[in-house]
């Protein structure tokens, strides 16, 4: 629907050449005993310990894609296909090349013209870089190839959107009682983790809500029951879609009702609020 098409929109934005910060997404996961469960995580949060669940529990990410994502990942990558860039582009194996087209894309040019553009950022690199430098550079080239080759995914950022339709584990974690949990993602909840969660216990029934924190778009809600599901996205700033952020975030003073007893989002004409 438009929410995802939004949703993917949004992971692919840029500013200043960086990613930007996420929305998140609150999630919460009602399942009898769920806390019970191996699904959990210790982590230090001052002086205190909690379980944060945690999705390596369901969908484990491969050891080998904790690396780097960011424009270094793409220089390495041709840096050690064209052999320390001692291969001209013009000059590579074809399946080579093809591999590393796959692998080093963008979105605003030709693979052709951006394969190049990053051979000559990997030169500059080069020349600025020590020995140690460029071997390392090398050395984490090979490591992302196998990894795309292996997983389909250079580093973590690529395959946990891919498996866990999310770029990082469950964080703000609370266990509300032994069957609730709540957390947070971010940009979209994570489909395929709680698709696992029903698999591996097909008997149990299982509630999942979310909600984006920007008001009124990109929330849900699903069921399982025997291994099938129910439910999926509201439409964006209806009725239902007020009501899931407030299950899931509280009340907002930009929400009121109307007349009919529908929720609306208030004019943020004479409105600072959010300032």
């Amino acid at each position: 629907g438009q929410e995802r098409v939004y949703e993917e929109i949004r992971k692919i934005i840029f500013i200043g050449g960086m990613r930007i910060m996420p929305n998140h997404v609150s999630n919460i996961i009602k399942m009898k005993g769920i806390t019970k469960l191996p699904l959990f995580k210790e982590e230090r949060e001052g002086d205190e310990i909690i379980k944060c669940f945690d999705f390596n529990k369901l969908i484990p990410m491969p050891e080998s894609l904790n690396m780097e994502s960011g424009s270094m990942t793409d220089i390495s990558v041709v840096y050690y296909m064209t052999e320390r860039c001692t291969i001209p582009v013009d000059r590579m194996d074809k399946d080579k090349k093809e591999l590393t087209q796959k692998i080093v894309s963008n979105l605003f040019s030709s693979s052709e013209e951006w394969l190049k553009e990053v051979f000559n950022r990997a030169m500059v690199k080069a020349f600025d870089s020590s020995d140690k430098e460029k071997d390392k550079m090398y050395e984490n080239g090979k490591v992302y190839v196998k990894n795309y080759t292996d997983y389909g995914a250079t580093t973590w950022y690529d395959w946990c959107r891919h498996n866990w339709d999310t770029k990082w584990n469950a964080y703000s974690n609370e266990q509300i009682d032994e069957d609730t949990i709540s957390f947070q993602t971010a940009w979209s909840c994570p489909e395929k983790v709680i698709e696992k969660l029903a698999e591996m216990y097909p008997d149990a029934h299982i509630e999942h809500w979310w909600a984006d924190e920007d008001c009124g778009s990109n929330t849900g809600y699903r069921e399982y029951i025997d291994g099938q599901w129910y439910g999926g996205y509201d439409n964006s700033c209806s009725n239902e879609a007020y009501e899931r952020y407030i299950y899931c975030w509280g009340m907002s003073e930009c929400l009121a009702k109307d007349s009919d007893g529908n929720w609306y989002h208030k004019s943020c004409e004479h409105c600072d609020g959010c300032n």
